[in-house]
């Protein structure tokens, strides 16, 4: 869910993972494809609204990860989107979101991350208001995301409300996802459970 440009995807349909990303963002799902092509892995990417996902529930795993849950101004839109993940998943199947850690940093942060194409990706990220600001320059194009971020426990509960059972928490560090204890932590990654009714 936000597939973005695919990275996850492709990584887990290489480890053969039969896969469906979706995104709203057209030139994503392009770059999703082609890098997909290019590496020689079969993975489906979908142009849809993760607030209304095109599919029954049939897949035996969603994953969130980045800046997709909490995209959305009205927090209403945001809890549509947990129990589209709900909806679609079969029962006993796992919810997997990835976030970064609330810090209140307000400091601004950049790095560049390297492409298998050997292009270069500059990201600049902040937090503000409660939300995650995220710039990402690449090849001569700019775009600013943000999004709410929230607690484990925050997350928890919307899982909750959609009928999901968080089934594991873990707190880890930002580039090797070594896990550390929550006060060192840069990523949240909760794990939720549909029931098997």
């Amino acid at each position: 869910v936000g597939c973005g440009i695919g990275h996850v995807g492709i990584e887990l349909a290489r480890r053969g993972c039969e896969i469906t990303g979706i995104d709203i963002n057209l030139p994503f799902l392009r770059r999703a494809r082609k890098d997909a092509e290019r590496v020689g892995v079969a993975a489906r990417f979908v142009k849809a609204d993760m607030r209304s996902l095109p599919f029954g529930a049939e897949f035996e795993a969603v994953f969130s990860v980045g800046p997709t849950l909490g995209f959305f101004a009205k927090e209403s839109d945001n809890a549509r989107v947990f129990s589209e993940i709900a909806r679609v998943l079969r029962p006993g199947g796992l919810a997997v979101v990835d976030q970064w850690k609330k810090h209140g940093q307000r400091k601004k942060r950049s790095w560049d991350e390297k492409h298998p194409d050997g292009s270069v990706e500059k990201i600049t990220a902040w937090e503000e208001g409660g939300r995650a600001h995220i710039v990402i320059e690449y090849r001569g194009k700019r775009a600013h995301i943000n999004y709410r971020k929230y607690t484990a426990a925050e997350l928890a509960r919307h899982f909750k409300v959609a009928g999901l059972a968080v089934v594991g928490t873990h707190f880890l560090d930002y580039w090797k996802f070594l896990p550390v204890p929550m006060s060192e932590a840069f990523r949240i990654i909760v794990v939720a459970i549909k029931n098997q009714t």
